[in-house]
């Protein structure tokens, strides 16, 4: 990123270790051991111009939840006037206002009774224009900002064909999913699809194994002002379930296409959602499908 100067940091490292007596040390190094992790996959920024898109979903394992943004590549252009905003995934710049000056000039003293609205505004050059009126100098007509939306105005996830959901709105998954499935609501343009009931839990409460989909797709359609003037980037995350297993000192994620690897306690029953088999799971000692 030119322009920009990355200081010089000072990192400390906290460490808890735990000491195993001899037979523990001999049972760790002579016996395999397992354990069920989580994954991020993230196959990639993909560039967009079109407000009607259609994303192949590249993942493999038993996935929890999908997240995803777009971020507009003028919010974070070192050439834009409101550029380098690196973590706005809105359709718009964000106008929060810092004040580029204080009172020049033309101030008035104001008694009791007299109202004041402010409006956040500022004198700050070009962005207003300058009026004379009663006598007084350089007072400015207020201009009203607004920041931008979520970029999704609507998305719509299908399974080897088969839609996982009817269309909805983008409000849905960056309001309404992680209002059900997580403990508060992100900033506005993140995403959320969760398979699970509870995604926040390491306990599996449900997954999609895109090891057994031949054909995942993301269809997402924009608002005119995400790709008006430019392209955007799409940044399609997968949160999935693997196996890490430790043997003679050496460890190794699964690789398996199923869920057969998974100790039995944690082993996922199939159920049909829209005539796709695998696509929605939930563990053994739930009741019913979700």
């Amino acid at each position: 990123m030119s322009g920009v100067t990355i200081p010089s940091l000072t990192c400390s490292l906290f460490v808890d270790y735990v000491y195993l007596d001899t037979d523990e040390r001999r049972r760790f190094a002579q016996v395999s051991h397992e354990y069920l992790i989580e994954q991020l996959q993230f196959t990639g920024d993909e560039s967009t111009s079109n407000t009607n898109n259609k994303f192949k979903l590249n993942f493999n394992h038993p996935t929890k939840e999908l997240i995803w943004v777009v971020q507009r590549d003028l919010n974070v252009s070192d050439s834009a006037p409101w550029g380098k905003q690196w973590f706005n995934y809105t359709d718009d710049y964000d106008y929060t206002y810092t004040a580029a000056a204080g009172v020049s000039g033309g101030a008035f003293a104001l008694s009791n009774g007299s109202t004041v609205a402010p409006d956040g505004t500022d004198r700050q050059a070009g962005a207003m224009p300058g009026v004379a009126a009663g006598g007084a100098n350089n007072v400015y007509v207020p201009v009203s900002f607004e920041n931008g939306v979520n970029p999704v105005s609507r998305a719509l996830l299908q399974l080897n064909g088969h839609d996982r959901f009817s269309e909805r709105d983008g409000k849905y998954f960056n309001l309404v999913q992680p209002y059900q499935h997580h403990e508060n609501v992100p900033s506005c343009g993140v995403n959320v699809y969760s398979f699970a009931l509870r995604p926040e839990e390491h306990q599996p409460s449900g997954t999609c194994n895109f090891s057994r989909i031949d054909n995942a797709t993301l269809q997402l359609t924009l608002s005119s002002r995400t790709v008006s003037g430019g392209s955007a980037k799409v940044r399609i995350y997968a949160v999935s379930y693997n196996v890490l297993r430790i043997m003679s000192g050496m460890g190794k994620r699964n690789k398996a296409a199923h869920n057969s690897w998974l100790p039995s306690r944690l082993q996922f029953k199939p159920c049909r959602v829209n005539s796709v088999m695998n696509c929605t799971f939930h563990r053994m000692a739930s009741v019913g499908c979700i």
